[in-house]
């Protein structure tokens, strides 16, 4: 008996002494437990198992040692393993491993060391090591294995996970380090004018934004050479209705910090034209009305569509340009003949000479200057020249002796019939006054045929008269420009005794 309980106490003392020690045992200790283990997990198959929300307690002894740990992640989870403790001059290795062994991601640095994974449900495999094959430590250092609640889209690295995201919406996110990527998806409910745009963005990190189709296919991308704000980027689209949309963050900048920052996507409440930018998305618009819109992101179309139950001198004016704009203003008939064009800097005016019908009205920037800056664009009847339309002498403005008229001479090939009807034979006088450079004018009177019977000499912008004696009856006046100068400025015509 005596024998007995001496070989007893001997036991007792060497597990003891092998305890303080630190020798690893098989089943992996918990942090919480005072014993640290350094054997028993040299290889994936001997891979000790760990829960979310677990730390190891880990000495790498002797030189060469390495620790496998075995991960059963029951869900998608952003995981991250995390070393700490450890011994200066010691630069630990972290490896994650998926359930086949293939190596996923690595990391490595002195002191510490953090791996964060985007990962499906199944089986993982961590490896810690020391980066020198002769460093070993006897003190033990701490490994934690936990999920990262602070990035909810996780995991979102293909377009398969795209994490779905709506309009007005902000987004969490960060980077898990290096080859880290996210996606997200967009469905438009309502086309326009979207933007994506980032906040809080470390400026060590180089974000680019990539925007993809429905097909995922590329249709841009913003990175840290433009629309960038102290790491922040933007990205301006027109969306189409019913279309979805793939947006891609990622960190050029490899060595950027895994900070976390917000993604938010905005529908532009001022434009409210867009999606406008074929002549199917047409927006439909209505004479004396004022929209606001903008010429942004570069290459931006914008289509109106005009309805005119009345032939109708039409004016299209932009105001309030911004300086790095320069819009072309062109219409079109339905059939999608160009009729007529302008464009200039700042505030401009088109005006055109329209019959009854459908027309379509294009503005851009042919030279691909652009703006969010939003300016004005009106649609309106000329104030100027009410005579119009009066290009044909079915059309023509009945006009009345003794009395003065606004008209114009614009665009090029305008022409202008006036009907007076002539009560006695009488004689009187047809004037022109205030013609400027460049426009030039020709006065022909027509008798209710439509034949001529008087035509005067072609005045070149100055005051012009025309004398004509005829017996009671209708005539026609016809006044053109037969140059191909013209402006957009008003003069009178004026029937006088």
């Amino acid at each position: 008996m005596v024998r007995l309980l001496l070989s007893l106490a001997v036991l007792i003392s060497l597990l003891t002494a092998c305890n303080s020690t630190g020798v690893e045992v098989s089943d992996g200790t918990n942090v919480n437990s005072t014993t640290p283990h350094t054997d028993g997990n040299d290889s994936i198959t001997d891979a000790i198992s760990v829960l979310l929300g677990e730390t190891k307690a880990v000495t790498l002894n002797p030189a060469g040692d390495q620790d496998f740990y075995k991960i059963i992640l029951k869900n998608p989870t952003r995981l991250v393993v995390e070393a700490k403790g450890v011994a200066a001059g010691k630069v630990v290795l972290l490896s994650l491993y998926d359930s086949n062994g293939v190596l996923l991601d690595s990391v490595g640095t002195e002191l510490a060391g953090i791996i964060r994974a985007s990962l499906t449900a199944a089986v993982h495999y961590v490896k810690v090591h020391f980066s020198s094959p002769e460093a070993f430590s006897t003190s033990p250092f701490y490994l934690s294995f936990y999920s990262d609640t602070s990035d909810t889209t996780e995991p979102n690295n293909s377009f398969e996970t795209a994490y779905p995201i709506q309009t007005n919406g902000t987004y969490p996110t960060k980077w898990s380090g290096s080859g880290d990527v996210d996606f997200y998806r967009l469905a438009v409910l309502q086309g326009g004018l979207y933007t994506i745009s980032t906040s809080g963005v470390p400026s060590a990190n180089k974000l680019r934004i990539s925007l993809y189709d429905t097909n995922s296919v590329l249709m841009r991308y913003v990175d840290a050479a433009s629309y960038v704000t102290n790491g922040n980027v933007s990205l301006p689209f027109v969306a189409t209705l019913g279309e979805s949309y793939y947006v891609k963050l990622e960190n050029l900048n490899t060595t950027g910090a895994a900070t976390p920052f917000s993604l938010s996507v905005k529908k532009d409440l001022i434009d409210t034209t867009e999606y406008n930018n074929t002549k199917e998305s047409a927006y439909p618009i209505q004479l004396e009305k004022t929209y606001a819109t903008k010429t942004y992101p570069s290459g931006d179309e914008d289509f109106f569509k005009l309805k005119l139950a009345d032939a109708t001198m039409l004016q299209v004016r932009l105001n309030q340009i911004n300086y790095s704009v320069k819009p072309t203003v062109s219409i079109y008939d339905t059939a999608g003949i160009l009729l007529t064009y302008g464009s200039g800097y700042y505030d401009d005016t088109l005006s055109a000479a329209l019959e009854s019908g459908t027309y379509f009205i294009k503005v851009n920037d042919q030279g691909g200057g652009n703006s969010d800056i939003p300016y004005l664009i009106t649609f309106a009847t000329d104030p100027i020249d009410t005579m119009e339309f009066n290009n044909t002498i079915a059309t023509a403005s009945p006009v009345e002796i003794g009395k003065s008229y606004s008209t114009k001479m614009y665009p090029v090939g305008d022409i202008d019939f006036y009907k007076i009807t002539i009560a006695d034979s009488m004689a009187f006088s047809i004037s022109l006054k205030g013609l400027t450079y460049p426009i030039s004018s020709q006065v022909t009177v027509l008798d209710s045929s439509g034949s001529k019977i008087l035509a005067g000499k072609v005045g070149n912008w100055s005051d012009y008269t025309l004398p004509v004696t005829v017996s009671a009856g209708v005539y026609y006046v016809k006044l053109e420009n037969p140059t191909t100068s013209t402006a957009d400025k008003a003069f009178t015509i004026s029937f006088t005794k």
